[in-house]
């Protein structure tokens, strides 16, 4: 099952904008107002970082292992 993506021209600056097209939303009509998951690269990498301290911090390890994590310091 392959999926169609959405032309997303507003934020072409977004983390999740590839060659014109939103990689996360399978709808991008917010009826007038801003997309709510915009992220610049830099705001997703620091999203990323802040989950992974959080994990750590709380003993979570097997949920970075599990999903694939990767250790802080590949976010400096």
């Amino acid at each position: 099952m392959s999926r169609k993506f959405i032309g997303c021209f507003k934020h072409t600056d977004c983390f999740a904008n590839k060659n014109g097209c939103c990689m996360a939303l399978s709808d991008t009509q917010f009826h007038g107002k801003d997309c709510p998951f915009f992220k610049t690269h830099e705001q997703a990498k620091e999203g990323r970082r802040n989950a992974h301290t959080r994990l750590v911090i709380t003993g979570r390890e097997d949920l970075i292992e599990k999903y694939g994590g990767h250790s802080a310091d590949e976010y400096q």
